[in-house]
């Protein structure tokens, strides 16, 4: 990181291997569900401290004081800070004697001026005293890193779907050397992609690095600003750029689709808002959660840990940010149906641009064959598919329906209500023929168009 005129820090072109000691990134709230409550984090137990009166009113004051000094919107923290000194003044945390209670309302007071989920407050005595503990401070670490691994760093799911769409899927963003080798490693495994659909839609955000390696592999060469962040300590500002190198091959010229949610959220948003302002990807589902700063952790009488909204990004396109407003998809689905939309933009836009016969008739095939979660099929209904058919018998069992030749056996998803993809094979698919309502038999189609009919017996 290098210190430039006018109080400016340029991030990049270096990947950092460790976590930034400014937190320039726009962090996780300790998880998701510190989203909507407090949390209670790994390894911490609450053991509620006894408050007296004077306590419970000094440890509000002091996180009010906090608030009106520090939040990046100095107009909202006063009025934040106001809005405690009122109830402290009114009596309304003097019945809060336990410490964990009185978290728990500052919390919900805190986020109640502008709905800022970046703001939290925490009870967590032992997790601040651990922290004051080297030896247990390196314990901790140590535990962190192995959650890190179960985790597999944020990156839970990539895969090649049909027609050569690559998924990937990301619950978080870490920071570490082990993330970024397991980005690189996932992003070699998508680089044949001829389109990429990132999977953002449960996840919660984390380290803004993680945001700068995954869009360089996108952006090529020539570093492009993605963001700005204003921290309101001494009017400092950072930029995050695009790296001019990212290990092994980049995918510059594949189509980028982002899944979003209402779950999606801070650096996570930072990445859909980044790519969609600079126009590099189609952002499909929903409107995303808004958390668009920055945050530091101070503590309160050793006993608190609030996390406090300092910095704000300001994109250099937009000269915007989604915070309270959230990444607005180009495409609008639902969380359960923008994978289907996404796969299915993106087999379109490719169809049209493929010139090869070969491989576009092979993309329309994967093109007819996307499931859609909206086919629904009775018990009943699937019941009178089930029969011999020629050599082949359909089965229906446990709910499903099966096709089976010989000792094996092939799962029967619906793409429409008469008409199967067969699971982990794709020679043929299975379409369902009736006359008045009565089911008479089935036809493989193959890819090549060719069609084979069975009667049912």
């Amino acid at each position: 990181m290098s210190q430039g005129s006018k109080g400016i820090i340029v991030r990049g072109p270096a990947i950092p291997a460790h976590r930034s000691g400014v937190m320039l990134c726009m962090v996780f709230v300790l998880l998701v569900i510190g989203f909507f409550m407090v949390p209670q984090l790994p390894g911490a137990q609450p053991q509620p401290d006894s408050l007296t009166k004077a306590e419970a009113r000094a440890i509000a004051r002091e996180l009010a004081g906090v608030l009106e000094t520090k939040y990046i919107q100095p107009a909202a923290g006063k009025k934040i800070a106001d809005l405690i000194r009122g109830n402290i003044t009114a009596g309304a945390y003097d019945g809060l004697l336990n410490c964990k209670d009185l978290a728990a309302r500052l919390h919900r007071d805190a986020q109640s001026v502008n709905r800022d989920r970046h703001i939290a407050v925490y009870y967590l005595p032992e997790r601040i005293q651990n922290q004051q503990n080297p030896q247990l401070q390196k314990k901790q670490a140590q535990e962190a890193r192995q959650r890190a691994r179960m985790n597999n760093h944020g990156f839970r799911e990539a895969r090649i779907l049909a027609g050569n769409i690559g998924y990937l899927k990301m619950n978080g963003f870490d920071g570490t050397r082990a993330a970024f080798e397991t980005a690189t490693a996932a992003m070699q495994f998508l680089a044949s992609s001829y389109a990429v659909i990132i999977d953002l839609r449960w996840n919660p955000g984390g380290d803004s690095r993680m945001v700068q390696l995954i869009s360089s592999y996108f952006l090529g060469s020539d570093p492009q600003i993605l963001d700005v962040f204003h921290f309101r300590e001494s009017n400092r500002i950072e930029q995050l750029w695009s790296l001019p190198y990212v290990p092994g091959r980049t995918l510059e010229g594949v189509d980028v689709y982002i899944l979003t949610s209402g779950f999606t959220f801070s650096a996570a948003e930072g990445l859909a808002y980044d790519l969609q302002a600079l126009k590099r990807a189609t952002i499909v589902g929903e409107t995303t959660m808004g958390g668009g700063h920055a945050v530091e952790t101070v503590t309160i009488k050793d006993k608190l840990l609030v996390n406090i909204p300092h910095a704000v990004s300001i994109n250099p396109v937009t000269r915007k940010n989604f915070q309270g407003v959230g990444v607005i998809p180009d495409v609008k689905a639902s969380c359960e149906n923008a994978l289907h939309a996404a796969h299915a933009l993106a087999l379109k836009k490719r169809i049209v641009k493929e010139t090869n016969p070969s491989i576009k008739s092979a993309l329309q095939w994967a093109l007819e064959g996307l499931p859609s979660r909206a086919v629904g099929l009775t018990p009943e209904e699937k019941q009178a598919y089930a029969g011999t058919y020629g050599p082949f018998t359909i089965v229906f069992d446990r709910g499903y329906l099966f096709l089976q030749f010989g000792p094996g056996k092939l799962r029967m998803t619906p793409v429409t209500a008469a008409y199967f993809l067969l699971e982990n094979y794709d020679a043929f698919r299975i379409k369902i023929n009736k006359a008045q309502g009565n089911v008479t038999g089935i036809q493989l189609c193959y890819k090549s168009k060719k069609t084979e009919a069975y009667p049912k017996r």
